[in-house]
């Protein structure tokens, strides 16, 4: 019979999404939230997924949207997070003799 792992040590093993992607691009919380211009403790919130911390839903949508954009995310990459597939760019040949 195997014991079962505590809640919090499964939580500290596996980093958010938003967390790994910071830390690729090599910045600091203070950093990341300086060029989104947000508080430390806010972008703190969004890395854990504490949006209820946020005054109201759309304050944190906002926040996240900020926080996003700060960290350069594009198109595909956000397809990636989110698990839906990634289609590589369109060949538009016609677009290349214009």
């Amino acid at each position: 019979m195997e014991l079962a792992r505590p809640l919090a040590a499964e939580a500290a093993e596996k980093s958010s999404a938003l967390t790994s992607l910071r830390l690729q691009r090599k910045l600091t919380i203070e950093e990341a939230a300086k060029r989104a211009a947000l508080w430390p403790e806010q972008v703190e919130w969004l890395e854990e997924g504490r949006l209820y911390r946020f005054p109201g839903t759309e304050t944190a949508v906002l926040a996240l949207l900020r926080y996003a954009t700060a960290l350069g995310i594009d198109h595909h990459e956000a397809r990636a997070l989110s698990g839906m597939p990634v289609e590589p760019p369109s060949r538009r040949p016609v677009a290349r003799w214009i």
